[in-house]
């Protein structure tokens, strides 16, 4: 990544002060308030990680969109709304169960430290390896229930991989209608298990968040990827094309990954969002860490206020 980042810089060498936040304004108080940036970006130039440059790790808030007649749209529905309900979103997390546990490895029995009479032996660090192991050894699902569904999400409404049939695209289509706000969690690419015809169909104008925590790969999304991806044009399956979609069809901000993510960071992510939220972060302020520390980069198309609704 930093290679990458790299060759950006030097490739907008010459216009890297347009790239710079100007200075803080300082509010009613005097207070300096640091200054958010809204991209609009060719859109042969929405695959670069522009977050990533120095010059605009900055900002409090990075924020991209289509156009400034999106951006208004966007804004004038804002307007009329109260925001993000948080407790009421729905969910779709590794639909066809392609992310299987493995088995926690047995624990390697180690010879206590010399201790002094009378004293207790310690084992360094066992309760924290017992711990971490058994984050690996969790499924997808299963460490989305716990960490996500357990902590934010009681009220919560989705699908979730069964072994015993396959979300069909009524369910999907019925799901992406009635949202309020989504998170999907799972392998590939969002729109390789929601079809986007699916997606094209549906009225989304009362969806205020999508949350697209994707491109982890297993053995069996890899798979299922060789097979399908050749029915859909790189076009729609990318991160800028499947947000161009979501925008398109009303959702007010669409959060997009635009690096493959390891598995186990997804449940992570999500929970590191929603406490953000939660604190009265808007979603492109909610992003920033989370998209700076976390394998997989996060970028958001949508308004630079968009924030959870006021109780």
């Amino acid at each position: 990544m930093q290679g990458v980042v790299a060759s950006l810089e030097a490739f907008l060498a010459p216009v890297t002060a347009l790239l710079t936040p100007g200075p803080a304004m300082a509010d009613a108080k005097g207070v300096q308030q640091p200054n958010p940036v809204l991209l609009l970006l060719d859109p042969l130039l929405t695959d670069l990680p522009f977050e990533w440059l120095p010059q605009l790790q900055q900002a409090t808030a990075v924020v991209r969109d289509f156009s400034l007649h999106v951006q208004n749209n966007r804004a004038t529905v804002a307007a009329a709304r109260q925001g993000i309900a948080i407790k009421q979103l729905s969910y779709i997390v590794d639909p066809c169960l392609e992310h299987t546990p493995q088995p926690a490895p047995t624990p390697t029995p180690t010879a206590p430290a010399a201790s002094k009479p009378g004293s207790k032996p310690v084992q360094k660090g066992s309760a924290n390896n017992t711990a971490v192991a058994d984050k690996a050894s969790r499924s997808l699902v299963q460490a989305f229930q716990q960490d996500v569904l357990a902590v934010y999400g009681k009220e919560w409404t989705g699908i979730t991989g069964n072994a015993s049939y396959m979300p069909t695209d009524t369910q999907y289509d019925q799901l992406l209608k009635e949202a309020t706000g989504f998170v999907y969690c799972g392998m590939c690419r969002f729109v390789e298990y929601v079809p986007p015809a699916v997606v094209l169909q549906a009225d989304m104008h009362s969806c205020e968040l999508a949350l697209l925590l994707d491109q982890a790969q297993t053995a069996k999304s890899l798979k299922r990827q060789t097979l399908h991806r050749g029915e859909l044009s790189n076009s729609l399956i990318s991160s800028s094309g499947v947000a161009r979609m979501l925008s398109m069809q009303g959702v007010q901000s669409v959060v997009v990954t635009s690096l493959p993510a390891a598995v186990v960071s997804l449940p992570e992510q999500c929970s590191q969002l929603l406490q953000s939220l939660g604190q009265g972060k808007s979603v492109a302020e909610a992003i920033k860490p989370a998209g700076k520390d976390a394998t997989g980069g996060l970028v958001v198309y949508g308004l630079l206020s968009h924030k959870v609704a006021s109780k």
